[in-house]
């Protein structure tokens, strides 16, 4: 539903499965948290890539589609003024990912089967957290 644009109705579904298996797939945690993004909800966004980024190994959030998630924190935490905490979670990222520093390296690195893989507002919040083009 996210892909095709329909965020709002995959919103539902995905709520409802999260909240019938709290934390026992990241993937899944991780995929609510991009859903909130994009309808504009950051604190549950963020709250969601927090738990989701907490329960993956760091072998995981080093790959281009699951690692993700912490781009998704990092931007959540940017839009809703947390600027020590995205600024924690950038610096999270980068020590998993090295090399990954700027908006460009990042678009280069996101797997395009990655639930926000070049999804613009995306990349526009981590630049809030003051990650260079």
């Amino acid at each position: 539903m996210l892909r095709l644009g329909r965020a709002k109705e995959g919103e539902v579904i995905a709520d409802a499965l999260e909240l019938r298996y709290p934390g026992r797939y990241p993937d899944l945690t991780a995929l609510v948290s991009d859903i909130h993004f994009v309808l504009g909800d950051y604190a549950k966004a963020a709250e969601l890539a927090q738990t989701a980024a907490t329960q993956m190994s760091e072998e995981r959030l080093r790959n281009p589609i699951d690692g993700s998630v912490r781009l998704t924190l990092i931007a959540a935490e940017a839009k809703l003024g947390h600027l020590p905490r995205a600024k924690s979670a950038l610096a999270d990222f980068t020590a998993a990912v090295p090399g990954v520093t700027t908006i460009a390296a990042m678009k280069g690195w996101v797997h395009p089967s990655a639930d926000l893989a070049g999804f613009e507002p995306l990349f526009d919040a981590i630049r809030l957290a003051g990650v260079a083009d």
